[in-house]
């Protein structure tokens, strides 16, 4: 009788035994304590008439011919998203990672994402409705530093109705319609308003984020092409946000607007 009392106690104590030695030979899992090294994505954004930069102030015709320039050519992006190049799973930037991109700076920095090879990349022209809610002073303040309003630009806020101006494109154009009269009338399309938000999907290229380098994808925004075929409206014309010609401008932004360019990496 002794001895079958005491066999439980001997049985459950080698089991204790072994457990702690296979835990003392177990090797120390520490793949939660490493960190996926980051890299810098930054955008670099073109203003273009065509195949020519348009940011000198400089007269370009589109494609119809049409002359004109720019002084203003502005608009924002959110939603910024990347595509792994091999699964094509996104991963999906913070909803602050916006940009103001407006004429005369081409380099903005979106985020630091984990190093890979990345095949697209996707946002928004425009702001999600939350942020198209949010004051300017507390919009551009969650902002990277030089991502926001430069000291002279056009206005990017109506007012608390009807939020931002998602894109503001003004300049001189040539409205003859042989093409070859002034370069002297005054335009201006401001596009906005919740439902205009237009979605951008770059073509399937692939890019490469290095742990600790600075990533630039090129892209052209062409705005010969995104303004071919609509009528310049004079800046005296009083604007409606949700007009006609805002309508047309905004539906040509998906197809018509941001190329793909190229990437190019620095340390």
């Amino acid at each position: 009788m002794k001895i079958i009392k005491f066999f439980p106690v001997l049985t459950a104590a080698i089991a204790i035994v072994a457990v702690v030695s296979f835990g003392a030979c177990k090797k120390p899992d520490n793949s939660q304590a490493i960190a996926t090294p980051l890299g810098h994505l930054y955008f670099h954004l073109h203003t273009n008439i065509g195949s020519m930069e348009a940011d000198s102030g400089n007269v370009f015709p589109d494609a119809n011919g049409r002359k004109f320039l720019l002084t203003y050519a502005q608009f924002f992006i959110s939603g910024i998203t990347i595509y792994n190049y091999t699964t094509n799973t996104p991963y999906t930037l913070p909803v602050n990672d916006l940009v103001l991109k407006y004429i005369d700076n081409e380099d903005y920095y979106v985020a630091d994402v984990p190093a890979g090879n990345y095949g697209s990349v996707s946002y928004n022209i425009g702001l999600s409705p939350a942020e198209n809610s949010t004051p300017p002073n507390v919009l551009y303040s969650q902002m990277n530093p030089g991502n926001g309003l430069p000291p002279a630009t056009a206005p990017m806020y109506w007012n608390a109705a009807q939020g931002y101006v998602f894109l503001n494109v003004q300049g001189l154009a040539d409205t003859t319609a042989a093409h070859n009269g002034p370069v002297n009338f005054p335009f201006s399309y401001q596009v906005g308003t919740n439902s205009m938000l237009e979605h951008i999907q770059l073509p399937r290229q692939q890019f490469t984020i290095i742990p600790g380098q600075i990533s630039f994808v090129h892209q052209v925004c062409d705005y010969g092409n995104l303004l071919q075929g609509i009528k310049f409206v004079h800046t005296a014309t009083p604007f409606n946000a949700d007009s006609a010609t805002a309508r047309m401008v905004a539906n040509r932004v998906s197809n018509n607007f941001i190329q793909y360019e190229m990437q190019t990496i620095q340390p």
